[in-house]
């Protein structure tokens, strides 16, 4: 896992490199209104540019957001498949609403539009959330004094 990431890393600072190989760390590489929709990792290769971050934290950072979002995607969808098999009343009125936005041609995904009509979906995915959140707590060492 870290192999991939290091080499994700590598790639995007090498691209970055190609690019502009002159720029300095403190001037900007875009107008102020293209800066504000930049990638995540060009915000942390910044930061390890300044100092403010080492190649291990900028590794942590991505790896973070790489793989540990698909673990709690995966179990909130798969604790709404659970909370909708306990529930056979919910999961027909959510049969119900599907049938009625989507009718009865089913060869290709729903739209945008359709997806925002199904309501009672939304809630109910909410609700499952809600109930068995896929991150329950978030636990957070203290690695220097904080005064409060």
């Amino acid at each position: 896992m870290h192999q991939f990431t290091k080499e994700v890393i590598k790639d995007r600072e090498t691209a970055r490199e190609a690019k502009d190989p002159a720029r300095k760390e403190d001037e900007p590489t875009m107008d102020s209104e293209i800066r504000k929709k930049r990638a995540l990792m060009d915000f942390l290769l910044d930061m390890k540019q300044k100092g403010d971050l080492s190649s291990q934290e900028v590794r942590e950072q991505v790896d973070t957001f790489m793989f540990e979002g698909h673990d709690t995607t995966a179990t909130g969808i798969e604790w709404s498949c659970y909370a909708f098999g306990r529930h056979p009343d919910v999961q027909l009125r959510l049969q119900e609403e599907i049938d009625s936005i989507l009718g009865p041609d089913r060869s290709d995904f729903p739209t945008a539009d359709q997806l925002n009509e199904m309501k009672y979906l939304e809630c109910c995915i909410k609700e499952s959330q809600r109930m068995y959140p896929p991150v329950p707590y978030i636990e957070r060492t203290i690695v220097e004094p904080v005064d409060i």
